[in-house]
């Protein structure tokens, strides 16, 4: 049997030009002189015209054709699938040639699609080498009979894709939430890189988009550094060796439209955007951070990329961020875009939090200079050891290895908390937040910057003085308490107006509020600091206590002189009295002072009963002390109340009794409070006993409660001033007189004074249910009836107690 002849190939490499083409277009392509004849191969890379799908075609018969797969699948004769080592349904990368289009399409991202060969193919000019449907023209944006190049995908492994981020070409309006359901169903279990460009139709538009940004679901910290080495560190364009890595797109891929940051004049995004300028009270946070900022940007030290900004809830740390990122120009990338709420935090497994940092990461990276926010810092990474902290501590630890990518960039991390010390403390540690800002309860003359700052962009008509008194009595309000304040007076001013009926609704907002309106909303907002522990005092004033004049003098000497004269205590080189010390017999007006300093004062008032502290855990009732002292210090100046203080404050080694230890426990923290390391300013303890003989005596050293003053039972005109109190609130016959009154009242003390009176005015309704007046015979019938209860021995206790202590 004679040899076969060997086959002749299909293809031909014409001499002089080296381009590689099918042999049936040899001639025309010589006659041309090396005229370029589509389809031709270079490098192994093939191209050639598009050809949509012809009217005859088996193409049309294909099961898959009308799906999704069939958008992402060119179809090539098996000749050049053969020449080109392609396989049946491998992925291939098509992209426009040069000067086929503008040269935006050709620097796109090639777009991966499946090879499928031409089905029942006849080897002629005539006959489209390779095809695309009409709609797969128009998904991947390619023109029909436009040249392009198919190359091989060399990458096997496609990391299923978790988010992908996508933008909209051109000024249209979609629905979202649609939109993206819609994007998903087109690009399911395709192949997608960032930076592809995809058509869709989308109702009765067809609508353009590119992807953003894409996360893997197992992207790992090693694979997102390589990526970071990669990057234009000026804030360019990201290399083509990161858009070469490709997802899949698969069920559980979720899709979002991303916010174009370049696009500088959005007209979403707000017209008069936070600066500086309008940051008031916070001038060492603003030249802290951003000094900060500008080092860590200009060097190349190795040098931490991350700042920690802590205070109580409404201080401005938000603010804070907003307005140095407007400012400075930087594009910030808030981690609250990528994560789930703090509410369902703990539902998401480490990987999925662990990813979604690694998102911002990448996303911050390229667009430079940025800053990558992490509010509530304490969500993500807490300190506790509980189920929810284990299954965070992976965020923890990914969030400290990425910071070292960040060296020679212009990235840094904010976070933000309201508590450092619920965070994790390896969080704290150098090469992650080494850098921490306070933002602080703001002192009287930043609360007027803050005022000043605030009513700049509100109506109203307060003068320059009516702003300084403001600031100067709303003690322990922050920034939101304030902003919260001027907007309950404009609500007032409405409100007012609505009631009045006076006006049009267009002028009544159009009005300004005046200081009515801000003395009246200040009845109903109050400190956040003071919202846990918040007394609803009466009102109470001192003109409503009868005699007493020598305490009164000394309370406002050591509670009022300090607030309103303390370049008098600078002068003079002395500190105002740390607490006061009442006791004296019951009923003497000690607990009714302390509502007259609450009232009076106008600072920030906390009462203390002694049954609030004690608990039966270990720990818990010291830490119930700090907690008080703690929010004392936060909302200063301010006043702590401790009634019956006698049942903290016990002399230590008084019982054997198991109790004792705690009740030692809870007095040893309450003395370091009062006068420790850790100095208590504009913090006055104000406290009340009967019993001053069982007091420990570290409690009353100067220093501690310097001031301990006798309140004793009211004298004659002490006595005559209480009963002119209540004559004056009671419908008293105008013929009673009081001084036989005060004479027959004598031992008695204020609160049995006070009982006498109620007597009085009930036997004055047991008379007659319709009584309007109360004689002096319900008075006699009243004093039959109340006695005085503190007997002589208790008195001269006191009496002895006061001569012992040498206080007048």
């Amino acid at each position: 049997m004679s040899a076969k002849k060997k086959a002749k190939s299909p293809w031909y490499d014409c001499g002089k030009c080296g381009q590689r083409l099918l042999s049936l277009f040899a001639t025309k392509h010589n006659d041309l002189n090396c005229g370029t004849i589509f389809p031709i191969i270079e490098n192994g890379v093939l191209v050639s015209t598009v050809s949509k799908v012809p009217s005859n075609s088996k193409i049309s018969q294909l099961p898959f054709i009308n799906s999704p797969m069939g958008l992402s699948t060119v179809f090539l004769s098996d000749d050049i699938i053969q020449e080109c080592k392609f396989e049946t349904f491998s992925w291939v990368l098509v992209k426009t040639v040069a000067g086929s289009q503008n040269e935006a399409e050709e620097e796109r991202v090639p777009n991966a699609v499946q090879v499928w060969p031409i089905p029942d193919q006849a080897a002629s000019q005539n006959t489209p080498h390779v095809i695309l449907t009409s709609d797969a023209l128009v998904a991947n944006c390619i023109a029909l009979g436009s040249p392009v190049s198919i190359s091989k995908l060399n990458q096997i492994i496609f990391n299923p894709a978790k988010l992908v981020g996508v933008i909209l070409k051109g000024n249209c309006e979609v629905d979202e939430e649609r939109f993206c359901d819609t994007v998903k169903r087109k690009l399911r279990y395709r192949t997608i890189a960032s930076g592809n460009c995809f058509k869709t139709r989308f109702y009765s538009e067809v609508v353009e988009f590119q992807v953003q940004s894409i996360s893997g679901l197992h992207s790992d910290t090693d694979t997102l550094t390589r990526k970071f080495e990669h990057l234009n560190c000026s804030g360019d364009d990201i290399k083509s060796e990161i858009s070469a890595e490709y997802f899949e797109v698969c069920s559980d891929t979720k899709i979002f439209i991303e916010r174009d940051i370049e696009k500088k004049d959005d007209p979403a995004l707000p017209l008069n955007p936070l600066t500086l300028d309008d940051v008031g009270g916070m001038d060492t946070g603003v030249n802290e951070l951003t000094s900060f900022i500008k080092y860590t940007f200009s060097t190349s030290d190795d040098f931490s990329h991350g700042v920690l900004i802590y205070g109580l809830v409404g201080t401005g740390k938000t603010l804070l961020w907003k307005a140095v990122c407007n400012t400075l120009k930087i594009n910030p990338i808030v981690m609250r875009d990528f994560e789930v709420t703090a509410e369902l935090q703990h539902m998401f497994s480490r990987k999925h939090s662990a990813t979604s940092l690694e998102d911002a990461f990448y996303k911050a990276m390229s667009n430079q200079p940025a800053a990558i926010i992490i509010e509530n810092l304490e969500v993500y990474a807490p300190a506790s050891s509980s189920t929810r902290g284990n299954q965070l501590a992976n965020f923890s630890w990914k969030l400290r290895s990425l910071m070292p990518s960040l060296r020679n960039t212009k990235v840094i991390v904010m976070a933000t908390t309201a508590n450092v010390d619920m965070i994790d403390p390896v969080l704290r540690a150098a090469n992650s937040f080494e850098k921490e800002i306070e933002t602080p309860v703001p002192s009287v003359i930043q609360r007027e910057d803050i005022c000043f700052k605030i009513l700049n962009r509100m109506k109203h008509n307060l003068t320059s003085e009516q702003i300084k008194a403001i600031a100067l009595s709303t003690h322990g309000y922050v920034g939101a308490d304030l902003r919260g304040l001027f907007t309950q007076a404009a609500i007032t001013l409405v409100r007012e107006k609505f009631v009045e009926n006076a006006t049009s609704e267009d002028t009544i907002f159009a009005e300004p509020f005046s200081n009515k309106h801000v003395q009246e909303a200040m009845k109903t907002v109050h400190p956040s600091a003071m919202k846990s522990v918040l007394v609803d005092v009466p009102d109470v004033r001192w003109d409503d206590i009868g005699g007493q004049k020598e305490l009164k003098f000394k309370l406002k000497q050591a509670i009022e002189w300090p607030l309103k004269h303390p370049e008098a205590f600078d002068r003079l080189g002395i500190s105002p009295p740390k607490g006061i010390l009442m006791y004296g017999p019951p009923g003497c007006s000690k607990t009714m002072i302390a509502k007259a300093i609450a009232t009076e004062s106008g600072l920030n008032f906390i009462s203390v009963k002694g049954s609030e502290l004690f608990s039966k855990w270990v720990g818990e009732s010291e830490k119930a002390v700090q907690k008080i002292f703690h929010k004392a210090k936060q909302v200063a100046p301010c006043v702590v109340f401790f009634d019956e203080i006698d049942s903290l404050g016990g002399e230590r080694g008084s019982s054997s009794s198991g109790a004792s230890n705690v009740h030692e426990r809870v007095l040893a923290q309450l003395l370091v409070e009062i006068d420790g390391v850790e100095p208590l300013k504009e913090v006055t303890i104000v406290a009340a006993t009967n019993r001053p003989d069982i007091i420990d005596q570290a409690l009353l050293r100067p220093g501690r409660l310097d001031r301990i003053i006798y309140v004793p039972l009211p004298d004659a005109e002490a006595r005559e001033e209480i009963l002119k109190i209540w004559f004056r609130k009671m419908p008293v016959n105008p013929n009673v007189d009081v001084k036989p009154l005060v004479k027959l009242t004598e031992g008695y003390s204020g609160a049995e004074l006070t009982a006498v009176c109620h007597e009085a005015a009930l036997h004055a309704l047991d008379e007659n249910i319709k009584a309007t007046v109360i004689n002096e015979s319900h008075f006699q019938l009243a004093l039959k009836t109340v006695k005085p209860r503190i007997s002589k021995e208790q008195l001269l206790f006191y009496e002895e107690y006061n001569t012992k202590l040498k206080v007048v």
